[in-house]
């Protein structure tokens, strides 16, 4: 849901000069009657990155998540929980990826690739504010002019 948040702002983070990308696992959409796909749709967002004006990279086998230091790995009792909720992580992200997902996590990195501002949350439900997120931004371009 935060891609949604991050796609209203986006306009303003071109504006001033940066950019924005999603990182995801995901290399199957859920299926139309899965009720996060529902809620997807009514948001006017569907699979592989529809509704979005920047782009959505996929990482394969969660490899990006892994080389970050992100990357975690799903107990049996959670697995269970997930499969019965018609959730199957590895049908939705593939056989690479497995029983993986990552940390769920917010940089803003300079044109030389220093990291400059990063949230990092193993809740996935707690998320930046995306105007604070753009006010970090702001904020590091400044300290570099």
């Amino acid at each position: 849901m935060e891609q949604f948040a991050l796609q209203e702002i986006y306009p303003e983070i071109r504006k001033i000069g940066a950019q924005l990308a999603c990182i995801t696992p995901d290399k199957k959409p859920l299926p139309a009657a899965h009720p996060l796909a529902q809620v997807a749709t009514q948001m006017g967002v569907g699979p592989a990155g529809e509704g979005r004006t920047f782009p959505v990279l996929w990482d394969e086998g969660n490899r990006v998540a892994e080389a970050f230091g992100l990357k975690h790995d799903f107990s049996d009792a959670t697995k269970n929980l997930y499969r019965a909720a018609e959730l199957d992580l590895e049908a939705i992200n593939g056989a690479e990826a497995g029983w993986t997902l990552p940390l769920a996590s917010t940089y803003i990195i300079d044109k030389a690739g220093m990291i400059r501002h990063a949230v990092v949350t193993a809740d996935w439900r707690i998320r930046p504010d995306p105007n604070d997120t753009l006010e970090k931004l702001k904020q590091a371009i400044a300290d570099q002019e």
